[in-house]
Order: C-alpha cells, then sequence, then structure tokens
C-alpha cells in the first residue's frame, strides 16, 4: 500500500485582479526561496499553492502580474493566462512570444510537460525525463472556462504520509475533473 495525499481547490474569480502571482521574497532571483506558508502571509492570498519552477532559471519566458520579467526561448512548456481569463498552455518551441503578449498575456509561468489533449483527454504518453515523471510532490492547474480553474496539489516525499504522484496520474485527476 503506498500512500499518496492530494488536495483539489475549484476556484471563480470574477475579476483577474483576484489572481495574482507571488514570488519568493516578493522578488525574481535566481534561487529565491520561501516557505509557502510565510508567502501567503505576505500576500494577503486567500490560497496559496507552489508554482513554477522560475528561480531556478536564468532565461524563459516570464509574466508575472502582466510585467514581462523575461522572454527568452525556454525548454519547458509554458501556460499564459489571458486578461480575458483564458488559460491555454503551449509546447516549448511550440508558440511566438509577441503573438502571445500582443493577445493579453497577464500571467506566464514556465512548466510541463501540458497533461490533457485539446479534447480534455490525458495524453498516452509524456516526453519527460523519467525523474520528472515518477512520483514526485505535484501543484498544478486546470481549466474549465475563463474564471474557473482548478488548483491540484500533490503532497510528496513523505513516505509514511504521500509519495507523490506521477505524471500520468496527475493527467488522469484532470481528465476525471473534466478540465480542458
Amino acid at each position: 500500500w503506498t500512500a499518496i495525499t492530494y488536495y483539489v481547490a475549484d476556484i471563480y474569480v470574477a475579476s483577474l485582479d483576484n489572481f495574482k502571482t507571488y514570488t519568493a521574497n516578493n522578488e525574481m532571483r535566481y534561487f529565491s526561496s520561501q516557505d509557502i506558508l510565510e508567502m501567503d502571509a505576505a500576500s494577503g492570498a486567500i490560497l496559496a499553492v507552489s508554482g513554477d519552477f522560475y528561480a531556478v532559471q536564468k532565461s524563459g519566458f516570464l509574466m508575472r502580474n502582466s510585467y514581462l520579467y523575461m522572454s527568452d526561448p525556454t525548454y519547458c512548456d509554458i501556460c499564459v493566462l489571458y486578461e480575458n481569463g483564458v488559460l491555454a498552455t503551449y509546447p516549448r518551441n511550440g508558440y511566438d512570444h509577441q503573438e502571445i503578449l500582443d493577445q493579453g498575456a497577464v500571467q506566464i509561468w514556465n512548466f510541463g510537460p501540458s497533461l490533457l489533449d485539446e479534447n480534455g483527454k490525458a495524453y498516452s504518453s509524456y516526453k519527460v525525463d523519467s525523474h520528472i515523471a515518477s512520483d514526485n510532490p505535484r501543484s498544478a492547474i486546470g481549466y474549465y472556462e475563463p474564471g474557473h480553474y482548478c488548483l491540484v496539489v500533490v503532497d510528496g516525499r513523505e513516505y509514511d504520509h504521500s509519495v507523490g504522484m506521477g505524471i500520468e496520474a496527475l493527467a488522469a485527476i484532470f481528465e476525471q475533473l473534466g478540465c480542458k
């Protein structure tokens, strides 16, 4: 028997003014880190989860709260939240930086891989390194429609509580939840 603990938050926001990204110590610095509870208190968030791995990247395509930090090519997929509430994912090297900015991006996260196809079905396989695909703690966002999102957080590396979750199992959860 292997323990897996995860949490699901079904989120509705009336305005994207209520959907903010806060970074460790409220800065964009290489290898900056901060405890999630400290971040929650500092930002005044109602709900806080850990996010992408911006702090271990020296380049990438990153935007936080409409401020563009970097617009370099990245080795990961990206997830973009637009000002109209649409959430879209793009494979690495499968998007045009300027087009995304021109369409009104407000958040750009580096992540990967995208878990579902355009019909909301989990992919049959994922092109990721085995250490990324294996059981790990996870934070992921799902999308239903503009203003309606889903956050899933998986505890991990705590063998008496939760070992984490692999990419395929995480994808299956988002498919079952009905995300796009």
